[in-house]
């Protein structure tokens, strides 16, 4: 019987265990419900709280609610929750890194040779499960796209839709299909 948290353990990871969120449904589900709520989101923002002309500064521009397509959600820009978010996503992305090279490298020395190594490209295909240290860092980046959608949660709920609306949705559905498929 398989550990259920051995997802928690590089060493002995294994894609085959079924870790969460590892099955196609999970990431076709949170991708197509990422679309529709962004869209509905949006939609229901503009219709329902549309934003309120503030108070203008003497440069005839409003400071606080330049770009606001509808109030904030929580009446706040949240600035420094976008500022803990992006240090999470600074702070994760340097570990995932470390992680990979860590392992790369001890791949590189056991597989015995200074050659370029193709696993850093393209995997082998075998019959063998994806498993290992390796593996494990590839799934973390992969769930760690699951925390990237707050990005746009984010933006929404400071009362603005993303830049590039379309190209910024359309990246973060993708994005997690692509990271699956690693």
């Amino acid at each position: 019987m398989p550990d259920h948290f051995s997802f928690l353990s590089p060493s002995s990871f294994d894609w085959s265990d079924g870790p969460p969120l590892s099955s196609f449904r999970a990431v076709s589900t949170a991708s197509i419900l990422y679309v529709v709520g962004v869209v509905l989101a949006t939609f229901l923002s503009r219709r329902l709280s549309p934003a309120a002309a503030g108070s203008s500064s003497s440069s005839g521009v409003d400071t606080k609610t330049t770009g606001l397509q509808w109030k904030p959600w929580f009446g706040s820009d949240l600035k420094y929750v976008q500022l803990v978010h992006n240090v999470n996503l600074v702070l994760s992305s340097s570990i995932m890194l470390g992680g990979v090279v860590v392992e790369s490298i001890r791949r590189i020395t056991s597989e015995g040779g200074v050659s370029w190594p193709p696993f850093l490209l393209c995997e082998v295909v075998t019959n063998q499960a994806a498993r290992g240290s390796l593996y494990y860092w590839s799934y973390i980046y992969y769930l760690s796209k699951y925390y990237e959608l707050f990005d746009t949660v984010l933006q929404l709920a400071r009362g603005k839709p993303p830049p590039h609306f379309l190209l910024h949705v359309y990246h973060h559905a993708a994005v997690m299909f692509m990271a699956w498929a690693w």
